[in-house]
């Protein structure tokens, strides 16, 4: 098993335990759709399915959403800055997933 592998399963684990962050406007559902997403590859990945590697990418989209979103207030900020740290995370888990392809080819 290569580190990367060892490393991504290590990560999705961690990640497994990261509270969804609350509703904040349309954001929610873009966060649902990439989150379902990265959880659809890398499980299939790792129980040993054949992942398409022209489906790892990261969703740039997502990410000018959030930094144009106004907060109103501090809540609608702080909640702001918890999507961006579960983004990140997921970011983190493409990456890991995109290397473990690359090894195999």
């Amino acid at each position: 098993m290569t580190n990367s592998r060892l490393l991504l399963e290590q990560k999705w684990g961690e990640f497994r335990k990261i509270p969804f962050p609350p509703q904040l406007g349309e954001l929610k559902s873009e966060l649902v759709l990439l989150d379902s997403h990265v959880a659809g590859l890398v499980s299939t990945y790792l129980s040993g399915g054949k992942v398409n590697p022209s489906l790892v990418a990261f969703d740039q989209e997502l990410d000018g959403l959030l930094e144009s979103f106004r907060p109103r207030d501090e809540r609608e900020n702080a909640i702001r800055e918890e999507y961006k740290r579960y983004k990140a995370a997921l970011d983190e888990l493409i990456e890991l997933l995109a290397e473990c392809l690359g090894k195999e080819q």
